[in-house]
Formats: structure tokens, C-alpha cells, sequence
């Protein structure tokens, strides 16, 4: 079941038609993508290439025994850029930091190698055995030979008198500033040899699927993490209000390959890109519901916005601003606030956020790390009377239910001129017009219009008028 529900209600007596419009979230949807499979144990540059391409270019094929790795530079489709192709047991932004744990020198290193590179490119392989963070031996072999099949490889390791704690490696098919489109390379087998330490999946049998999971028709950051292998900032809890989950937003900060980015929010929208989006939403009034429970770092402080948006000459303005600090709560609280516009509004800006600093204007501009927000049972609803208007001017259509003609009363002046816009159920725009009203009713022609609830507005720099009316 779709989680975004717009529900008109017509009919409901005789003195007055009743339209309801309600969005309604949740959260028992979640969608989960495959992105694309990861090497174990092993960073790579697939997620620059992924949003370059829009494929890995460190993937998984067939080897020397069982599985393979293979990595191969690619060009970007939109712009000039060659994205470099390179695997490392380490920290690609502080090389050669990290590493595999080893307490012994091996000898040498074999494994089984087939190649292209570009020529003016050069591959690298290189191997430092570490000492409490110091390089005990450097190893440091170049690669500018074509290996067209797979060949079997023994390079001697420089020997130490220290012995190392860890290993950092790292194998590339070219430079990693100015790479050459066109290298590849596929390993396989790696082995140090006269020790019984290995690195972790050095054979690469083991792959891990990359997946984005995100609630259904909600944009968050998660794209970003999820790529980068962290931790996400918008998860699916089973600590739920109502149903078997909620939304879970907790600020979680991004700090690899040099990047230092903080996240905690969500809307509906993009899930793709983590873009809010607008949705429909036609009325005058409004009641916002949720239940939410939110565990702050010290003093972080969650908020949900809420903006109902109508158009103005052209320029999208804000009707109904509403930023809801949201403090403390170990359980589920319930929220509850009814609104009532100035004009009607066409659309909703909803976002929420699970600590300060993210949103302009609020917050205390750090938002801290930890914070959690759970959001669950989320309604926005609005009730109109179609013969409600802004004006108190005797206004009415006939018949409430049509199938060829409707005609709209308004006491107004002749010669007044009105923008009349028709939806339909799902909010979308059917038809719009501008009239002339030279007595005080206008008859309209619904023949071109589908069995269904319609909403009409008329609108002019002085009036506003809105009704429900039902085709069959």
C-alpha cells in the first residue's frame, strides 16, 4: 500500500460539499537498491566511478581459482574526467596509513597477474610493513608491461630487522593523478610467503553487494555513506508508535577520504539523489500529526518543518511557515497542530531533522553526533467546506454531481475576472483557464473530464473561491 494517500471525501450533507485532503506516512515501505558488489577487506574508488559511470570499475570475474578481481580506469560520461582504478587494505586519503595486522616479514609475494596499460600510464603495487605507524620496509614495484594472459608472479620483499605490526597495501593500474582511460588489470591468488598471516581475502573470493535502503518515497543523505561503506543516517527501526516500523534519524558524521560532512534528515522526495522535494497539497487549513521520540547528545535539539507553499505571480511563496523544535522524549510522544492560511496552498516543503544546525535560521548550528529522532504515524490533513471562502459572499455550484455541465454562482461584480484551475484526486492539475464573469453564474463543460472527484478554485487579486464537485 502506498504510503503517500490522498483521500477526497464528497458529499457529506446536503447544506455544503466536504472535501478532505490527507498524506499519510508509516513508514512500513522500504525500498532497498543493489548497487554493486565491494571486495571484502579492500577499499576501492567505485564510488567515484559509480557517479561518474554509473558502474563500478573495481568488479568481480572469473580467475585463475574461483573469483577474480579485476580494476580498469574509466572516463566519466558527462565530463573529461578518467576516474583512477586502484585497491587498498588502507585509508585511500592518508596513505599509507591503516592496514591488515602481520607480525612477521614475509619473504616475497606471489600471485597471478594479466594486464593492459596505457601507454605513458604505469601500475603500481606497493607494500609497506609498519611499526607502530613507521614503515619498517618499503616496497614500492612497478607495472608498464602488457600481460595479456594470466601469469604467475614472485616479488622478493626488502628485508627488516624490526618486525612489523601491520601491512598497508596497495595496487593500482595507473597514476592516481593524471590516470590513462584504457588501463585494466585483473589479480588473483596473492600470498605472502614463509608466513602464516595472510591478508584478509587477498584471494578475493569474498564480495559484499553495496545496497541503498531508504523508506519508500522519502529522500536522505544515505547515498553518500552506503557508497562509502559507513555508517547511514536514516535506518528502519522496529521501535515503532504503530505498525512494525518507524523512521529513525540519528546524525552521523562522514570523515572519509578527507571529507567531514555531518547528516540527519529526511523528507519525502528524490530517494535517488537525497532530494526534498514539494508534494501537492491544496487547502486553506491544515492538522499535523506525528509521534516522535528523540534521544539528544547533550543538548542537540530535532526539528520538523513544515512550509505550504502557493504560487504568487509566478513565484513560489511560502503561506504557512511551521518550525517545530522537537526536545527530549525517551518515549513515543504524540504531536498534534491545526493550521488555517491565508490563501490557499498548492504544496508541502516537510523535512525533519535530528539535530541543529542543518536547517537555515535554526538550530544551534552544530548538530551532534549521535542524536537520534524516531518518527512514526505521520498525517497531514486538511477539511474544506466548498462553499467555505475567503470572502463571506454567497457562493455555490450545481449540480454537486455531473457528467456534462456545472455551473458556478458567485455574487460578484460583472466584468470580473477570474484564474480557474481544476484537480484532480491525486493534486495534479486537469485544467486551467482564465474567465469572464458577466452575470453571476457561469456555466463550465466537464465533458472532457474522467469519473471522479475535481477540486475548482477561482482565484483574483481580491477573491478566492474553492469547491468539490463530482463527475460520473
Amino acid at each position: 500500500m502506498k504510503n503517500l494517500l490522498y483521500i477526497l471525501l464528497c458529499l457529506l450533507g446536503l447544506n455544503g460539499n466536504l472535501f478532505s485532503q490527507k498524506i499519510q506516512y508509516d513508514f512500513e515501505d522500504w525500498i532497498t537498491s543493489t548497487l554493486y558488489p565491494e571486495p571484502d577487506n579492500f577499499t576501492t574508488l567505485n564510488f567515484q566511478s559509480f557517479f561518474s559511470t554509473t558502474k563500478p570499475n573495481v568488479y568481480q570475474v572469473s580467475g585463475v581459482k574461483g573469483n577474480a578481481l579485476r580494476m580498469e580506469t574509466t572516463r566519466g560520461i558527462l565530463d573529461t574526467n578518467v576516474v583512477p582504478a586502484f585497491i587498498t587494505n588502507g585509508d585511500i586519503a592518508n596513505i599509507p596509513y591503516g592496514g591488515n595486522p602481520i607480525t612477521h616479514m614475509p619473504d616475497s609475494i606471489t600471485g597471478y597477474i594479466r594486464c593492459k596499460i596505457a601507454p605513458g600510464d604505469t601500475g603500481v603495487l606497493a607494500l609497506f610493513f609498519k611499526r607502530v605507524g613507521f614503515p619498517v620496509s618499503i616496497n614500492v614495484i612497478p607495472i608498464t608491461q602488457d600481460v595479456p594472459d594470466y601469469t604467475r608472479f614472485s616479488i622478493p620483499i626488502s628485508p627488516s630487522s624490526i618486525a612489523p605490526d601491520s601491512v598497508f597495501f596497495l595496487i593500482t593500474t595507473g597514476s592516481l593523478d593524471r590516470p590513462k582511460a584504457g588501463s585494466w588489470m585483473e589479480i588473483d591468488e596473492f600470498e605472502f610467503i614463509n608466513v602464516t598471516e595472510q591478508m584478509p581475502n587477498s584471494n578475493f573470493e569474498a564480495w559484499k553487494e553495496i545496497q541503498l535502503t531508504e523508506p519508500f518515497e522519502w529522500a536522505t543523505p544515505n547515498l553518500y555513506p552506503t557508497l562509502l561503506r559507513t555508517a547511514v543516517p536514516v535506518t528502519k527501526s522496529s521501535n515503532a508508535s504503530h505498525g512494525n516500523s518507524a523512521l529513525q534519524i540519528e546524525n552521523v558524521k562522514l570523515s572519509t577520504f578527507g571529507l567531514s560532512n555531518k547528516f540527519g534528515y529526511a523528507g519525502p522526495g528524490d530517494a535517488a539523489f537525497g532530494t526534498i522535494v514539494n508534494i501537492p497539497f491544496h487547502s486553506n487549513s491544515a492538522e499535523i500529526k506525528f509521534d516522535y521520540s528523540y534521544l539528544p547528545v547533550n543538548n542537540d535539539t530535532a526539528w520538523a518543518v513544515f512550509y505550504f507553499h502557493a504560487p504568487d505571480q509566478g513565484i513560489n511563496t511560502i503561506v504557512s511557515s511551521n518550525l517545530i523544535a522537537l526536545t527530549k522524549s525517551s518515549n513515543y510522544t504524540k504531536f498534534q497542530r491545526k493550521l488555517n492560511f491565508p490563501k490557499f496552498s498548492d504544496s508541502l516543503y516537510l523535512e525533519f531533522f535530528a539535530g541543529g544546525g542543518y536547517f537555515a535560521g535554526i538550530g544551534s548550528g552544530t548538530p551532534q553526533i549521535g542524536s537520534k529522532l524516531l518518527i512514526d504515524n505521520l498525517s497531514v490533513e486538511s477539511i474544506i467546506s466548498s462553499n467555505q471562502t475567503v470572502d463571506e459572499e454567497l457562493a455555490y455550484i450545481y449540480p454537486s454531481i455531473s457528467k456534462d455541465f456545472i455551473t458556478v454562482h458567485l455574487d460578484v461584480s460583472n466584468s470580473d475576472i477570474f484564474n480557474l484551475e481544476i484537480f484532480n484526486v491525486n493534486g495534479q492539475k486537469v485544467h486551467s483557464d482564465k474567465i469572464y464573469f458577466n452575470s453571476n453564474e457561469l456555466k463550465l463543460n466537464t465533458t472532457n473530464l474522467t469519473s471522479g472527484n475535481y477540486i475548482l478554485k477561482l482565484e483574483n487579486r481580491l477573491k478566492k473561491f474553492t469547491f468539490v464537485f463530482q463527475i460520473i
